[in-house]
């Protein structure tokens, strides 16, 4: 995988928003599905890229969508 593949955190973090929709989940939800505070998951949400890999997998796993769905770019 090349790093140019990967969305910048504008697009990733608009991405994890629609799929929280799709998902019909709201911030505190997913606050207490990420087992973070509300600021922590706020965060998160607005600055994807400074999630661990675990946190970022966890993300993925409460959004039903796999890690390569949501970081990497769609040709």
């Amino acid at each position: 995988m090349q790093i140019n593949n990967m969305k910048d955190t504008r697009e990733l973090s608009k991405d994890i928003k629609i799929e929280m929709l799709k998902n019909n989940l709201n911030k505190q939800d997913m606050q207490r599905r990420l087992c973070v505070s509300y600021p922590t998951m706020l965060k998160k949400i607005e600055q994807p890229h400074s999630m661990s890999l675990t946190e970022f997998k966890k993300l993925c796993v409460v959004l039903k969508i796999s890690v390569n769905e949501l970081l990497i770019k769609k040709k």
